[in-house]
């Protein structure tokens, strides 16, 4: 396998966050593109990450897995500046070559894991609620309601979206509506749709916020929420979270 891409700090951001929460996983050298489908230890959450084979200006692949520790991983990703470029490339001796060009070349060599892939398949969710919104303004709204605690609740209606957060604390909510320019969309089957997610989870992914152009909220009442991170490049992480009571 050898890819390579034109900006490695978005890769910087997305294994920055998938690595609080996941410590190991293995990359897909799928025809398609590379990808990472991987579940945290409690399976609370699910990521599934793609970076599409046309994403990349170079991209070659003999189906490998690649078993990554993903700490590691994010830790030499990390050091890229905007504008590096990346280079992935398979070695002899099980062990996977990381370059990064710039203003002088740095190569880092990872040795790979033997890592189990775990089939998992796409969850079949019947979501109700569908929003669509600058990603900055979800990663500022969860800022503003994680001081008070844990939990992160969702309401919706046709109107409108509220991210709240209730605890002895005191009470915070943020409000997006399309009519007020905070959503793109929104779309709700029913009257009204609320649950409650762990915020833990959410606050860690949010580094891909910030090289992410538009996030899509999916959830519904009692049920998974599910948060499409819409990247650069045709590039894209989606984030399941399962739900808990308030």
């Amino acid at each position: 396998m050898r890819a390579v891409f034109s900006d490695a700090s978005i890769w910087g951001y997305v294994f920055t966050g998938i690595a609080k929460v996941i410590k190991e996983g293995v990359l897909r050298a799928e025809v398609e593109g590379l990808r990472l489908k991987a579940m945290d230890p409690g399976h609370v959450i699910m990521i599934d990450l793609m970076f599409p084979a046309d994403s990349f200006t170079e991209y070659t692949t003999e189906g490998e897995r690649l078993g990554v520790n993903l700490a590691e991983f994010s830790k030499i990703l990390r050091r890229a500046k905007s504008g590096d470029r990346l280079e992935l490339a398979t070695e002899e001796g099980n062990a996977l070559e990381i370059v990064l060009h710039g203003r002088f070349l740095r190569k880092f060599r990872e040795p790979l894991l033997d890592v189990e892939a775990e089939e998992i398949g796409e969850p079949k969710i019947p979501f109700k609620v569908d929003a669509r919104m600058v990603a900055d303004q979800l990663r500022e709204a969860i800022r503003d309601i994680e001081p008070l605690g844990d939990i992160l609740g969702m309401y919706a209606t046709s109107s409108k979206l509220v991210f709240f957060n209730e605890s002895e604390l005191g009470r915070a909510a943020v409000e997006f509506s399309v009519e007020e320019g905070s959503l793109l969309s929104l779309e709700v089957e029913e009257e009204e749709q609320k649950a409650f997610y762990s915020l833990d989870y959410i606050a860690s992914i949010l580094p891909v916020a910030q090289k992410a152009e538009v996030v899509r909220v999916q959830f519904a009442s009692e049920m998974p929420c599910k948060m499409t991170f819409e990247l650069p490049q045709g590039a894209w992480l989606a984030l399941y979270v399962a739900p808990r009571t308030a």
